[in-house]
């Protein structure tokens, strides 16, 4: 595959306009006066299981931390935020951080019980520069007592160091990821059925796209893993590869894919196969031993870069994404964590 010319640059678009803007009256200021909560000793920061129409949650300049991890090992699920029901609703800024570091548990399902921020039966949501950290599944978009969660919006956002997913879309919500950087996911973005919603039918994911627009993703070797080698992750995406008549549709324009080790488990190829509807100016950078391990691309859809230009392309990339997003520049890394 071809170099990729250095000088040619991703040109984000700037940070689309806010959903603060003219939303009048139905702007809820999120503080600790209406629910919300910082180390939590037991449940969730936040849980709204009946949010209203057209309701914009307003977390500008607020920061939670969460400290909780599930000790049972049951499968059990921990949220820090969860928002269920409502339509046309949009989450604005914040900042949701787990304190935990990653020897808090050498369990990967206690990792893996730890969701970051959970909607369900929600349709018409939009997220919107928002920043989350540290926990299993950063993103969930699942259902409310099976009413599906349905375009869903996230944009100008920053996720850092999931254990699991940086999105999890296993409901197959109709999704648009734009203009955002998933800053070391153990698992990328996934969209595959849960064992039971295999069995049970029920959802069609087959009218349903995912796309994905002007966005950075990254590999992280994170400990624990599900499996494999250790600190490790799995693959860039993990989408529906049995029912393939039921699966969602990728779409992927302008996006920068990058891994330094190949993945312990799926893969860092076309995980969608014949579901990539649309890939389009799609850059991997390989700092891994060897050739790029990742198969199953169309032809002239990705243009893989490796070595020290790799690496000059992936910190031009980032710094170009902190440019357009100077609202996340506090939490800009060293660029040699990149590499270590």
């Amino acid at each position: 595959m071809p170099q990729f010319n250095l000088i040619q640059a991703l040109h984000l678009p700037p940070v689309a306009v806010s959903c603060l803007t003219n939303a009048g009256t139905n702007i809820f200021k999120v503080n600790t006066t209406n629910g919300f909560r910082d180390y939590p000793a037991s449940g969730s920061i936040y849980e709204n299981t009946n949010v209203p129409n057209s309701r914009v949650f307003d977390a500008t300049n607020t920061t939670w931390h969460y400290n909780l991890l599930n000790p049972n090992g049951d499968g059990s699920q921990l949220y820090s935020i969860k928002l269920w029901k409502g339509s046309d609703v949009c989450w604005a800024g914040g900042r949701v951080i787990s304190t935990l570091a990653d020897s808090a548990s050498t369990d990967w399902q206690a990792w893996h019980d730890l969701n970051g921020f959970r909607i369900g039966g929600m349709n018409n949501f939009r997220f919107e520069n928002l920043y989350v950290s540290s926990f299993g599944d950063l993103i969930n978009i699942s259902d409310n007592s099976n009413i599906l969660s349905d375009n869903v919006t996230i944009t100008d956002t920053l996720f850092r160091h999931s254990h699991d997913d940086c999105i999890q879309n296993d409901k197959m919500a109709s999704l648009k990821l734009v203009n955002s950087f998933l800053d070391g996911c153990y698992s990328g973005i996934s969209a595959r059925f849960s064992s039971s919603d295999a069995t049970a039918k029920v959802i069609n994911g087959s009218n349903d796209l995912l796309e994905v627009e002007n966005t950075l993703i990254w590999m992280k070797p994170i400990t624990p893993v599900y499996k494999g080698t250790d600190p490790g992750h799995g693959g860039f995406f993990k989408w529906e590869n049995v029912d393939l008549t039921r699966g969602m549709k990728l779409s992927l324009k302008g996006v920068t894919l990058m891994a330094r080790q190949n993945a312990n488990h799926q893969s860092l190829g076309n995980e969608a196969g014949t579901l990539l509807a649309t890939c389009q100016n799609v850059t991997i950078i390989w700092l891994g031993i060897g050739a790029y391990p990742g198969t199953g691309w169309p032809a002239g859809c990705v243009t893989v870069v490796t070595g020290q230009a790799g690496k000059d392309l992936w910190l031009q990339r980032v710094n170009e994404w902190y440019g357009a997003h100077p609202a996340f520049a506090d939490l800009k890394p060293a660029d040699t964590s990149y590499f270590q």
